[in-house]
């Protein structure tokens, strides 16, 4: 992958579509994304930069209602898990939104996990989950959230001074 912007990959099927990017981990997307959710942004980014490979982010998944339960969720995450290896990611994140409607008795942080993809901690106040994918990602966004949670129990914060 080329460094620098980020390639974007857009999938639309009938009846759902599927939309995030492969990224350079230097770049600030990925940061400015996750700062919606999480005051580790900062250093899930440095944490990313240090693993030095391209990173895929699942934005946004989106599967009518009428056409829930007919493997067109599968096929998007599929295809596009696939369009970002091709394109030499070698870690994933995207965010869980647990409190996104499903269809009656729909797991879908299960269904992530599926696809090897891990909780690594929750977001958004317990709204969502920071689930990842890559050889030691998620062991090592839960060291940074422990470290997190010590420094916030003693005091200390993370966040930088304004």
């Amino acid at each position: 992958m080329k460094r620098g912007n980020p390639l974007m990959i857009e999938i639309d099927v009938e009846g759902g579509s599927i939309s995030g990017y492969v990224v350079d981990a230097a770049q600030p997307q990925i940061e400015n994304y996750l700062s919606e959710f999480t005051p580790l942004a900062p250093a899930i980014a440095q944490l990313l930069r240090e693993r030095g490979g391209p990173v895929a982010l699942l934005r946004n998944m989106s599967v009518d209602d009428e056409c829930r339960g007919q493997g067109i969720g599968t096929t998007l995450l599929e295809r596009f898990l696939d369009a970002a290896a091709d394109e030499g990611a070698v870690d994933w994140l995207l965010v869980c939104d647990e409190q996104e409607q499903q269809a009656p008795g729909f797991d879908l942080s299960a269904w992530y996990e599926r696809y090897e993809f891990e909780t690594a901690f929750e977001v958004g106040g317990g709204a969502g989950l920071l689930m990842a994918r890559g050889e030691g990602l998620v062991e090592a966004l839960r060291q940074l959230y422990a470290e997190f949670e010590c420094e916030q129990s003693a005091g200390y914060s993370r966040a930088p001074a304004m």
